[in-house]
């Protein structure tokens, strides 16, 4: 049998989905934000795929409402000002803003979207689980950057 002079890869090799956008607030790497499907923004009017006023394309920070309904999630891959473009990761292993309000996140714990724009180790049942940690946290009860493998289209509803 012939074989390729390729070796692949062993394990699973997650894909990184990125997209360019326009952050409608000033946005910093690690942040969670969702598409402005809604056009709550003002320059934001349509969900027209390809126009730059569409929902598509403009990210904004998430609402309270946002959380735990259907909602496009994006991780920010930089910092981002107001009204500029940036890069956002759909899906793949990237660095998100952590937080716990107690306790340490540990490698493998469910992560959830806050209104802060934080990737909460800290949630009730039914929240919307969009990361899990891939690397444990020390009592971060502030913004800490660690890496998480990310799903802005939700694993599932998280089980506390």
């Amino acid at each position: 049998m012939a074989t390729s002079g390729i070796n692949p890869a062993i394990g699973l090799q997650p894909e990184q989905l990125t997209y360019r956008c326009i952050a409608r607030a000033a946005i910093t790497q690690g942040e969670v934000v969702v598409l402005d499907l809604g056009n709550a923004d003002g320059d934001v009017s349509n969900n027209i795929i390809g126009d730059t006023a569409s929902g598509f394309a403009n990210v904004k920070k998430p609402a309270a409402g946002d959380v735990v309904k259907s909602a496009i999630f994006l991780l920010a891959l930089e910092d981002v000002a107001d009204n500029a473009t940036g890069r956002f990761l759909l899906r793949g292993i990237a660095k998100g803003s952590a937080i716990k309000g107690s306790g340490n996140i540990a490698a493998g714990d469910a992560l959830i979207p806050t209104t802060a724009g934080d990737l909460n180790g800290t949630f009730a049942n039914g929240e919307r689980q969009i990361a899990i940690a891939l690397e444990g946290a020390t009592a971060p009860t502030t913004s800490t950057l660690i890496d998480v493998l990310f799903d802005g289209w939700c694993f599932q509803q998280a089980n506390a």
